[in-house]
Order: structure tokens, then C-alpha cells, then sequence
């Protein structure tokens, strides 16, 4: 009758390997649900929708980049009004 330690040793690796398993089914199963929330847009709260070009053009005045005629004249292009 002799102490054996090689049933021990499987039962760790067992154990240790079940666990992995779990985890990876979590965090799989958590990548899923995000990425099902980024295609129906509901990223999180710092998710915003994306910004129209007039939007971001009147930013771009508003901060002094573009000047009053250029606005117009981009937003004309942008509204299809020019050529």
C-alpha cells in the first residue's frame, strides 16, 4: 500500500482545466452580448450617433477654422445647391 500522487495530479489538471473552460464560456458569451449591443446601437453611455456633415461643419465655424463665406458656400455643396 503505497501513497500515489498521480490521481491527485489529474484532478488538479481536471479542475483547473474545467475552470479555464468556465471562464472562457464567460467572457465569450460577454464579447457576444457587446458586439450585439454596438450593432443595435446601444454601445454604452459614452455611445454617441454619428455626427451629420452640416453639424460638423457648424462646429468647424463655431471654433473659428472655416470663415462665414466658406460655410455657406460648403453648405450649398453639401445641400446640393451648387453646380
Amino acid at each position: 500500500m503505497g501513497f500515489d500522487l498521480s490521481y491527485g495530479a489529474f484532478a488538479v489538471f481536471g479542475l483547473l482545466l474545467q475552470l479555464a473552460v468556465q471562464v472562457g464560456i464567460v467572457l465569450l458569451a460577454l464579447s457576444l452580448w457587446e458586439r450585439f449591443k454596438r450593432i443595435r446601437g446601444e454601445a454604452g453611455p459614452d455611445h454617441q450617433p454619428p455626427k451629420s456633415p452640416l453639424k460638423i461643419l457648424d462646429e468647424r465655424y463655431a471654433r473659428g477654422e472655416i470663415d462665414a463665406a466658406k460655410l455657406e458656400q460648403r453648405r450649398g455643396v453639401l445641400r446640393g445647391d451648387c453646380c
